[in-house]
């Protein structure tokens, strides 16, 4: 049943909204359409929107960065208690709807948007990064003036797996952000792109070779220790999943990316710029 909630979950996450209406239906079964909502303010100039679990962030055409609700509260493989007599599930379940936004944030239009629902980050076309959610604000901030970003990957804890998120600037430089502070974990200078596993980091640099550190392989000054690293077909411990990509060198992976295996889409707003939204389901 937990497989199943957290399977629900995520394919909610990356629903595209396409029609809604304005007040709920009474209807003995309903469908994904039915529960469709428009945002109160009824206006015509969304763009696109990303759910955040608790909520939803939007952005508008002139730029502009709207919450609906918050981000945060994902609860990612929760336990539901079940009755030990009959196997079924103890739980009350809920629909939250936040169709009421608050502005954020301004300067987005064309931005790149990285979103795991409990945190989103932003590199606007200055460059520059920018992040809100949970761990971080309420509203977008900006977390380094540098213009030099290129991406940010997020990896949340789950299965005995390590919670980080890491950035990646156009120099090469190697990037975490910990405690709200960005610190450059690697003395190489010359990444080319990287995916994120359980609780270890793999990297391309720019001659071609493949490397690997874990979190838990630091030195003396705090940083990571990269070794060279050959993927081996059942040998990747936590990371089996990553073989296609390790195995080639991650060949299908972007120059300039931080791979992250996030399936999180994006939310399209109508033809008409109108904007609707599916509810929180809650479990208690």
């Amino acid at each position: 049943m937990t497989r199943l909630i957290s399977s629900l979950v995520i394919v909610g996450l990356a629903l595209v909204v396409q029609a809604c209406t304005t007040a709920p239906k009474p209807q003995r079964h309903s469908t994904q359409t039915d529960l469709k909502r428009q945002e109160l303010t009824h206006s015509r100039d969304w763009v696109k929107a990303w759910n955040t679990c608790s909520g939803y962030t939007a952005l508008k055409k002139d730029g502009t960065l709207w919450q609906f609700g918050k981000a945060g509260g994902c609860n990612w493989g929760q336990i539901i208690p079940v009755d030990p007599h009959t196997g079924k599930p103890i739980y009350k379940k809920k629909t939250i709807y936040h169709l009421k936004p608050k502005q954020i944030g301004a300067g987005f239009e064309r931005a790149k948007f990285i979103n795991r629902g409990d945190r989103m980050y932003a590199i606007k076309r200055d460059g520059t990064l920018w992040g809100w959610g949970e761990g971080l604000s309420v509203k977008a901030k900006k977390l380094s003036a540098s213009r030099g970003w290129s991406d940010f990957g997020i990896r949340l804890t789950g299965h005995d797996c390590c919670n980080y998120d890491i950035g990646l600037k156009k120099d090469g430089t190697l990037w975490s952000l910990t405690d709200k502070k960005l610190e450059k974990i690697s003395l190489f200078s010359d990444w080319k792109k990287i995916v994120l596993g359980c609780c270890s980091v793999y990297g391309v640099r720019r001659d071609g070779s493949l490397w690997r550190s874990s979190f838990y392989d630091k030195g003396a000054d705090g940083k990571m220790v990269f070794k060279r690293y050959r993927a081996k077909k059942g040998t990747n411990g936590g990371d089996m999943e990553l073989y296609p990509y390790l195995k080639s060198k991650m060949a299908k992976v972007p120059a300039e990316t931080v791979y992250d295996g996030t399936s999180v889409s994006r939310i399209k707003a109508n033809k008409d710029g109108t904007l609707c939204l599916l509810p929180e389901v809650a479990y208690d």
